[in-house]
Parts: structure tokens; C-alpha cells; sequence
């Protein structure tokens, strides 16, 4: 018989915590407290990052070498936690509903809340930044030689 999310949270303690202390994300799926436009953003970052590499760098046999390594690592890094999170969200979904988090929602962090946007904000801001440096240093590469 499977459980539903609720009936997994009902009654379950940490060992040694206060009686009737819930754990905290017990029975949730690992990234389900953002959004998945936040997600989507960031692999969207990456992924222009990686097709900016290829369009203003590869000029040569070993530069496409090293650049196919790095999409094998790109395909790696990122692919890897889209297929396991896609797998463990059809597997706990209850009643063939996925509960996502809706923007303009708030996000628990150590040192108080944040809500998804600013939350996004912080999550993007380095992909975004690289993805924007690749293109800038490809132009000049380009216009250089």
C-alpha cells in the first residue's frame, strides 16, 4: 500500500528533537520549493552558455576537442539532476498530481525568507552572468582575429 505525502509527514520525528517536531522536508521532492521556471531559466543560462562556446570559439580541431568535453561535462552536470528529479517526481506524486511551488511564493533559507523572485535572482545571477561573459569575450575574440 502506498502513502500518500501527508500520511508520510504525519507523526515522523527527528531522534533526539522535541516530541512532535515534524522533519522538515520529509516525504517532498528534492527541488520542489521553487518554481520550475527557475529551473528551466538556469539550464536555459547554461545551455547558451554552451552554444556561445561552440558558435564564437571553435575555430579548430582542438579547441572543438576541448569544447565537446565540456558539453560531455554540460550534459553531465545539469542532465543528470533533470533525469532523477523527473524520475522521483512521477514516483511520489499523489493522485497523479505533481505539486509544484507558483511564483510569487516565499522560500524558507538559513537566514530568513525570500520570495521566489529574489530567490530567482540570486539562483540565475551567476549562469546568466557567464552565459553573457562567454558571448562578450567570444565577440571581441572574434573581432580581434
Amino acid at each position: 500500500m502506498t502513502k500518500s505525502r501527508q500520511d508520510l509527514t504525519i507523526d515522523h520525528v527527528v531522534p533526539g528533537a522535541a516530541e512532535h517536531e515534524p522533519r522538515s522536508s520529509y516525504g517532498q521532492v528534492p527541488g520542489e520549493e521553487l518554481p520550475g521556471a527557475i529551473y528551466v531559466s538556469i539550464l536555459m543560462s547554461f545551455a547558451g552558455l554552451m552554444a556561445a562556446s561552440w558558435l564564437l570559439f571553435d575555430r579548430s580541431d582542438e579547441i572543438g576537442l576541448d569544447l565537446l568535453i565540456g558539453t560531455v561535462l554540460f550534459a553531465a552536470m545539469l542532465g543528470l539532476p533533470v533525469v532523477l528529479g523527473w524520475m522521483v517526481s512521477r514516483r511520489t506524486a499523489v493522485d497523479g498530481r505533481r505539486s509544484r511551488t507558483q511564483l510569487g511564493t516565499h522560500v524558507e533559507i538559513y537566514t530568513g525568507r525570500l520570495s521566489s523572485g529574489e530567490a530567482w535572482l540570486q539562483i540565475l545571477l551567476i549562469p546568466l552572468a557567464m552565459a553573457l561573459a562567454a558571448v562578450a569575450i567570444g565577440l571581441v575574440s572574434v573581432m580581434v582575429s
